[in-house]
């Protein structure tokens, strides 16, 4: 008889203590003198709308206050919102009417998000030594977006370890965890919920865990308890689509802060008085579904798969 294959399980790492990082047991090799590039200068007219052959909504419209690097003096950022109906429409008709892959998806925006990662905080820009960061992931779609975010951090020489307090059955979340356990990205066990030690150990913290899909109004434990210490670090965080404990409709009052919001397919409601670093992943998105949903997407610099906005 030929024995069962044994199942190899990561241990999870013990939480960080002062001075020290839950991952310097994975040293990726780092070429002295190397930094990747902060974002490229983006065309004059990156915050015109496009024609799209009829009428704009005046009530689409998104009006942001806060300004891109690049944009001129005087402008505004103007760009069509998502709502949630419309978010899930347009989500449906990529995976129904396009033959989009769910995986494919996940894996578009995953990486963006590491991009967007590395133009926010380039390698040596990081207060750290080590470019330790923490990746908080939820069981929804979000969850796994993040953890297709850590993995291609690893690939772009960073240190991420990933908080992901309950595991979704989902065969796809299941997938991208097995994939950053080969890559030897360390899970916690649990999140510290003395602040100091994720400020000592990290240089930032993404935010992976609440949404779109996710119901601001009942946060439940053990997110619920996350919120509460993310609300207190003091370390930078870069936030997932939404920002968690917000609603996607609307600005939250009583939610996180991140200094980073990075918006997938097409910036959310709630992002509309959002004043800090913005960027935006929405390139893959087919011509005739933007026209559909009338959305008023920038011009995308060379072959930048992203934006600053």
């Amino acid at each position: 008889m030929t024995a069962p294959p044994s199942h190899h399980t990561t241990p999870h790492a013990p939480p960080p203590s002062p001075g020290s990082f839950p991952n310097a047991r994975v040293k990726p090799h780092r070429r002295k003198g190397r930094r990747l590039p902060g974002a490229t200068a983006a065309r004059a007219d990156l915050y015109e709308l496009r024609g799209q052959g009829r009428a704009r909504s005046p009530e689409k419209v998104c009006v942001s206050g806060a300004r891109g690097a690049h944009a001129a003096p005087g402008s505004a950022r103007r760009l069509i919102d998502d709502s949630k109906e419309e978010a899930t429409a347009i989500e449906t008709e990529l995976l129904r009417d396009y033959r989009f892959g769910q995986q494919q998806l996940v894996e578009i925006w995953g990486q963006a998000c590491a991009l967007a990662i590395t133009k926010a905080y380039p390698l040596g820009s990081l207060a750290r030594k080590q470019p330790t960061v923490l990746v908080i992931c939820g069981p929804e779609q979000n969850g796994s977006i993040g953890l297709v975010c850590a993995r291609h951090l690893r690939i772009y020489e960073y240190e991420p370890t990933i908080y992901h307090p309950k595991r979704s059955s989902h065969s796809l979340h299941q997938d991208f965890t097995v994939q950053c356990e080969k890559m030897d990205i360390p899970f916690l066990s649990y999140l510290p919920t003395e602040v100091q030690l994720i400020n000592d150990a990290y240089n930032l913290v993404i935010d992976a865990m609440l949404g779109p899909e996710a119901d601001c109004t009942g946060v439940k434990e053990p997110y619920s308890g996350i919120l509460a210490t993310l609300k207190q670090v003091k370390i930078p965080i870069a936030s997932v689509d939404v920002p968690s404990g917000w609603d996607i409709e609307e600005p939250s009052q009583d939610g996180i802060n991140p200094e980073v919001l990075i918006s997938l397919t097409a910036p959310k409601k709630c992002a509309a008085s959002f004043s800090g670093k913005h960027f935006l992943a929405g390139r893959y998105l087919p011509y005739d579904i933007q026209k559909k949903y009338e959305l008023n997407l920038p011009d995308y610099a060379g072959t930048d798969c992203l934006i600053e906005l």
